[in-house]
């Protein structure tokens, strides 16, 4: 009974200081966050209430020449559409390297 007791207050006191480490941590993350995340924040107050899409629509009104800047980060859309998905990825490498095996020239054995 009494060595359950001692077990059950050696583990408070291990959490007790687990607290203790991940408070200051937190305090730590707090103070940082002003230095760190503050202008993040003020960027997104200056792009608006729309945000990124505001400002894209924003530069769209303003007769912004996609002709002068063809694959412009303005076409976001269609960009991210013309990416492969990973599935597409892990099956062409899957095929290059069956291909690979395939064409590879084995030298003869002496």
């Amino acid at each position: 009974m009494m060595a359950e007791k001692r077990a059950l207050v050696a583990e408070k006191e291990a959490l007790e200081a687990e607290k203790r480490a991940i408070r200051t941590e937190l305090d730590e993350t707090k103070a940082c966050r002003g230095g760190y995340w503050a202008p993040q924040e003020r960027s997104r107050e200056r792009m608006g209430p729309r945000g990124f899409e505001g400002c894209v629509a924003q530069f769209r009104d303003k007769s912004y020449s996609e002709e002068e800047h063809p694959d412009s980060f303005l076409n976001v859309a269609r960009a991210l559409e013309d990416m492969p998905e990973e599935d597409e990825e892990a099956d062409e490498e899957g095929e290059e390297e069956d291909d690979a095996d395939a064409n590879s020239l084995s030298s003869p054995k002496p």
